[in-house]
Order: C-alpha cells, then structure tokens, then sequence
C-alpha cells in the first residue's frame, strides 16, 4: 500500500481494515482555551499528515513528526513526500530538523512520535530503511541522524513498525512490528544500549495469541513488558480476531495474553493504541470499536489481570466516536484522550475521563474552516499543565495541526 493510499485509508470513518494500518454527558471547553499552533502544509518542504504523539524536551521545545512531506519525493514513499521530524520553540517557531527519504536505505514515513533517550532522539519508520519494512533512527539534537536498525532483513525479521520505542531502566530500547517475525504476526524487539538487536518475541505462533500489535510497550513495577495486539486472541470479531492485552517477561521472552476482546456484546475490540501505567499500577487503554455503542472504549486492567470497561463512547449523536490513540493521565488523576470521529462536527474530539468513569469532551474539532480535524495521536501535558496534541487532517491546508489546550 502506497503512502497516498494510506491517506485516504485513514480518512474513513469506519474502522480500519488490516491491510491499511500496515502504512501512514459533555461540555465544550470554554472559548479561548484551545489554539491552533500550527498548520502543516504552508510550504512545498514542509511536513504534512501528523499522526504521532508530541515530545517535550528539557529546554521547552516541543518535537513531531509527519508521516508526509518533506524535501523528499520518490518512488519509496510517493508523491506525498516521505515525512519529517520538526521542532517547535519555546518561542513558537517551527522549524524542519530531518527530512526523510534523502536516499534508498534511510526510512520513509514515521509514524509515531519520538523519545529522548541520553540526549538522544529515537524513532521509527513503517517504511523505507535498507529493506522496505522500515527502520529505526536516532538523531541529535543538532541534526546528526543515522539508521540504527533496517527491518525485514531476513524471513524472520520484524516488519513495518508503526509504534515509538520504550526505554527501561537500563537503557534498554523496546518496540514492536506489525508484521514479520517467525508467524508473520509481528514482534516485539529490542535494542540493548551497545546497539545489539534482537527479537524477543514473535507473535501469532498459537491458535489464540495476539496478532499485529501496532502499539507500543509499557513497564510495571515489576520490570514485565505489557502491551496491545490490534488482532489475534480467543474472540472473533468480523471474521478475525478481536485483539489482545499481553504481558512479557524481558528476561525469558515468556508471553501471556492477560484479555482477549470481544469477550461479550459490550466490550471493546481492536486496540490500536498501548496502555498507560497509573500511579496505583492500573493499566488504561483504549478501543477503536466495541463497546456498548460499538463506537469504541477506554478499559482498565488491574496488575493481576481484573478487566473492565470503564466508558463506551457514542452514547449520544455528539459523542466522540473511534478512538484511535492512547491516554495520558494530568497530576490530579485525570486521564485525557482524543477520538478520530464523533463530536458537534463528526470530526473528532479531545476527551477528559476520571478514573471513577465521569468523562467529557474538552474539545469538538472542525469548529471552523481552518480547525483541525481526526486527531489520530495522542495527546501531551507541557510543564505548566497544557495539553498538546496533533490532528492528521485539517488545518489552514487541510493537511493536520499542532494544537494546544488550556485546561
């Protein structure tokens, strides 16, 4: 699938087939709280169609990437343009830091956003690197970039990673491939902090394992990797599986579904996006479809596996609808999230969820002709409490955003 398909994949507002993730009751915030920091497309070089999370460094700039655009066009990753990494100042200016695609082994759209790690920027691509599956990079804060890992390169290599990367305490790197591995149904991987890499785990090698993660990993207290499959597990939703939670042990490379979706006519399935850890040890996800509505969930499951659905979006006709990204949670608790669809304009919506259930809608978008719209990624709390986050459609060129709110 060509990044150009991608696109109009992504634009629907059903859920997403398989093949096409493989590539690139509530009140309105008040007037005044929300702003458009800027709108992708205004320049021939510039990035467009933002799809991951935001990244905060210690100096106040904010860091992204778009899965299009750039100074590169070529027949890797199309017309489109084959992504970017761009940097925001504390001061609000924008700048290109990377453009990929500049030749035939560096990788082409990035899909999630970035981590710092040592002082040092790491990412993925879904495409390009050496092989075509993708890669993973890494790059410096003044720009100097470098391909550290080229997937797809042999028959049991992950491919197309569409999720960042995790650091764990001893500067381990973690991250996952939608497809590839041993049973061609993705892996988890790692990269030791002397470079070394390896595939820990290969999914789909039993009849009810998970398939396709295509998010990220999180660490609990205890040092056990846990993360989402998009298919795969005990349940069937539209003739294959509804996805998983799973947990690993890094040492022996030992998995364990902890849920399967679909489980009964109200829970959620298909999550697209990992979970986040709370301060009690809790795990919070969320999923694009399922749910009392059928429009999607956020989750909860506890350290030893108790599952619950805790909201189902869609219950009225300006709900949010199919969210697609993750949870953050804010210093009082709360966790905070973004839905592709659904709200006052069908376009999407930015979402707040106390942990008792009570939720709202921070945030309708396509308010206007410039708002931005499907926010795909996650959201970001800055160091004075404002919430950041980008729309992959949208915009002064219909091509995404960077938004912030003020809570």
């Amino acid at each position: 699938m060509s990044v150009g398909e991608l696109v109009i994949a992504m634009r629907r507002t059903i859920a997403l087939g398989f093949g096409a993730v493989f590539l690139c009751f509530a009140l309105s915030a008040q007037a005044g709280s929300y702003s458009i920091v800027h709108s992708f497309g205004a320049a021939e070089a510039d990035g467009t169609i933002p799809k991951g999370r935001l990244l905060q460094d210690m100096k106040g700039n904010v860091w992204g990437t778009t899965c299009q655009g750039g100074a590169y066009r070529n027949a890797r990753c199309g017309n489109g343009g084959c992504g970017t990494v761009f940097k925001i100042a504390a001061n609000g200016t924008y700048a290109i830091v990377h453009s990929f695609g500049a030749d035939n082994t560096d990788g082409s759209s990035p899909l999630p956003g970035l981590i710092l790690a040592k002082k040092v920027f790491w990412g993925t691509t879904a495409n390009g690197g050496a092989h075509g599956h993708g890669s993973v990079f890494k790059f410096a804060a003044d720009g100097t970039y470098s391909v550290v890992h080229s997937f797809g390169a042999d028959s049991t290599d992950g491919k197309l990673p569409q999720a960042g990367l995790m650091q764990d305490a001893l500067g381990n790197l973690w991250g996952t491939t939608v497809a590839g591995g041993a049973h061609n149904g993705g892996v988890v991987f790692k990269i030791a902090a002397d470079g070394a890499y390896s595939i820990v785990y290969g999914f789909g090698g039993a009849g009810t394992d998970g398939t396709g993660p295509l998010a990220g990993l999180t660490v609990d207290q205890n040092g056990k990797l846990w993360g989402t499959t998009y298919a795969g597990g005990a349940k069937m939703c539209d003739g294959r599986g509804c996805g998983t939670v799973f947990s690993l042990d890094p040492k022996t490379g030992r998995e364990k579904v902890m849920h399967s979706f679909g489980a009964n006519i109200a829970d959620g399935w298909s999550p697209y996006a990992g979970l986040l850890r709370d301060r009690r040890g809790n795990l919070w996800g969320t999923t694009f479809q399922g749910g009392a509505h059928g429009d999607g969930t956020v989750f909860k499951i506890t350290a030893n596996g108790a599952y619950s659905v805790v909201h189902s979006f869609g219950a009225h006709g300006t709900d949010g609808t199919n969210p697609y990204a993750g949870l953050i949670q804010d210093k009082s608790g709360t966790l905070w999230g973004t839905t592709v669809n659904g709200g006052d304009h069908d376009d999407g919506t930015a979402f707040e969820i106390a942990t008792n259930g009570m939720y709202s809608v921070v945030h309708n978008f396509g308010a206007s002709a410039t708002d931005g719209t499907s926010p795909y990624a996650g959201l970001m709390r800055d160091r004075r409490g404002r919430v950041w986050g980008t729309t992959y459609q949208g915009g002064a060129h219909d091509l995404g955003t960077v938004f912030k709110l003020k809570p």
